[in-house]
């Protein structure tokens, strides 16, 4: 009976673990696409950084 109700929890709270995923996935992408030049600007630094520092 327990295992039961259990599920009946969880499917109460699925919909709106999946809503918060949902915005979660919604920031994360719209932080990635404001943070894609500044994270090419920064990949181009380090390698520029390494290079200067083998040779």
């Amino acid at each position: 009976m327990k295992v039961v109700y259990a599920n009946f929890i969880l499917l109460q709270l699925v919909p709106d673990w999946l809503n918060e995923c949902q915005k979660f996935i919604d920031g994360l992408t719209s932080f990635l696409f404001q943070t894609v030049q500044g994270g090419e600007q920064l990949i181009i630094l380090c390698q520029t950084r390494r290079f200067v520092s083998n040779s």
